[in-house]
């Protein structure tokens, strides 16, 4: 174990035995080697535990740690209180990084006398790998937030550099019982603590969303309760600056609410109808808008059906015709 690590990794891993491998391999390649990987299993029945012990025994900057099944939030928390490292990220166990992905990064906190340093990333699909490059304009602690909720900076925290001071000194945790944007959370906290925030605009984490790395995404119940939950925690922390965008993030909430199965979403209209007049308000596309609206209304629309024909127009407008049949 490396006494004095420079940065400190936090992996969560559930039922991870698919993908772990690559998830490690990929750290383990780093061009920057000071560092400590904690592995947080939240209580996984098949064979993670297993292999990432077989890690530990051959490197001694991996750790395991092992909990109960108490979800994402609870398993974060407890890497985030046993990480001795300088500053801190989180890597996803379905995800992989390039290999200069923490010498960048730290570089840029070095020369920038950075709290936070941000990198690009890209998401792995059916339909292709897309570069998403994080947007900012530099007006202070509201426009990080603004720019969080209105997705020009992704919420999670895997392309995050954070000073592990930062979080000490603010008193920034995890929100207990919250396993549905937990980043998200954590991330509206730490900007709001106004931090020295660095960009590297290169992408250097490979965020995969295909359903065969799709563990990550199920493993935990993100029902109607989860969501609201995550709404009023992000709630308290927005400035009036930034009521618009947090329209914005409630829309689209209830937007991606209208995909889950049933017996999760058995209350949306209890649920969102407080937020009715905020959602009319939103930038919500007038389609995604109308579907919200409808659902409001007690009236259940084929959202799924809806979903598949935008994939097969948006695979015909890119001329991406293999991709087309292969929806059809």
């Amino acid at each position: 174990m490396n006494e004095n690590p420079i940065i400190s990794i936090i992996m969560v891993a559930y039922n991870a035995e698919v993908t772990i491998e690559r998830a490690i391999n990929s750290v383990l390649e780093q061009t920057f080697k000071d560092f400590e990987l904690i592995v947080v299993d939240d209580g996984s029945r098949d064979s993670t535990q297993k292999i990432v012990a077989e890690y530990a025994d051959r490197d001694p900057r991996i750790r395991l740690l092992v909990q109960p099944n108490s979800g994402v939030g609870q398993a974060r928390q407890n890497g985030l209180e046993k990480a001795i490292g300088m500053y801190v990220i989180h890597a996803d166990s379905d995800d992989w990084v390039e290999r200069d992905w923490l010498e960048l990064l730290y570089q840029k906190a070095i020369q920038s006398d950075a709290d936070v340093v941000i990198c690009d990333y890209c998401e792995h699909r059916e339909d292709g790998v897309f570069d998403y490059h994080q947007v900012y304009e530099e007006r202070g602690p509201e426009s990080l937030i603004e720019a969080l909720l209105t997705l020009r900076i992704h919420s999670a925290l895997w392309n995050k550099l954070i000073s592990n001071e930062f979080y000490k000194r603010n008193g920034i945790s995890f929100l207990k019982g919250l396993n549905y944007g937990e980043d998200m959370y954590v991330l509206i906290r730490v900007f709001s603590h106004n931090p020295r925030v660095a960009f590297v605009p290169k992408v250097l984490y490979h965020y995969d969303k295909t359903p065969s790395a799709s563990l990550t995404n199920n493993r935990y119940k993100i029902d109607i309760s989860q969501r609201l939950l995550l709404i009023n925690s992000v709630s308290e922390y927005v400035p009036v600056q930034d009521q618009k965008a947090l329209d914005d993030f409630i829309a689209n909430v209830a937007y991606n609410a209208l995909f889950l199965k049933k017996k999760y979403c058995a209350n949306y209209k209890k649920a969102f109808m407080p937020f009715k007049d905020q959602i009319e308000k939103s930038s919500l596309s007038r389609f995604k808008k109308k579907l919200v609206l409808l659902r409001l209304k007690g009236i259940r629309v084929p959202v799924l059906f809806i979903r598949k024909l935008h994939v097969l127009l948006n695979n015909l407008i890119r001329g991406n015709f293999s991709e087309l049949f292969k929806e059809a």
